[in-house]
């Protein structure tokens, strides 16, 4: 299903604003320094769970992901374990697909083509980002389509979630 993938933060790294706890810090460390790793795999399993509801292959009585024709890029924003997510991390990574579709991106094993985004990670009551929106901007502008989750608020009326509030994002709600 995956024909590339890309680590931008490696195993080590946790944001400024989430404390690396003393079992973190005793097996693999603490950066908030993102660290590329060519070891992409998913190790707090949301990714993955996300990527069989769009795309997987249906197993015993579990049923096919909405797209189970899709070819998918997995793009690591989290170090191991989890964290909050960098903003400037996620920026990174829609620059990333964005470059693939202009043909001047080199780092990682670089696909074909990205058409489309899934964003499914948010802040409620967050504020927006002129960063963010410039790079949704370009992205949108090199071809690709940006869906993200409204938000997991619970049962709130009128909360949008960031960053599927920014102007050119696909909002999807459960």
């Amino acid at each position: 299903k995956f024909v590339c993938a890309y680590d931008s933060v490696g195993p080590r790294h946790t944001p400024p604003h989430t404390p690396c706890t003393p079992q973190r810090l005793a097996t693999i460390g603490c950066s908030d320094v993102p660290e590329p790793d060519p070891d992409p795999l998913d190790g707090g399993g949301h990714g993955t769970h996300v990527s069989g509801i769009s795309a997987g292959h249906g197993v015993d009585a579990i049923g096919d992901g909405v797209a189970p024709g899709a070819q998918l890029v997995g793009l690591k924003l989290y170090g191991t374990g989890g964290a909050d997510e960098a903003a400037d991390v996620l920026v990174d990574s829609i620059e990333w697909c964005a470059k693939v579709n202009l043909g001047t991106e080199t780092r990682g094993v670089v696909p074909p083509r990205v058409d489309a985004i899934n964003i499914s990670l948010g802040e409620d009551f967050a504020q927006g980002s002129r960063m963010f929106d410039e790079a949704v901007e370009a992205a949108v502008g090199s071809g690709i389509v940006i869906a993200a989750s409204a938000g997991n608020s619970g049962n709130r009326h009128f909360v949008l979630g960031v960053p599927s509030a920014s102007p050119k994002v696909l909002s999807v709600a459960n």
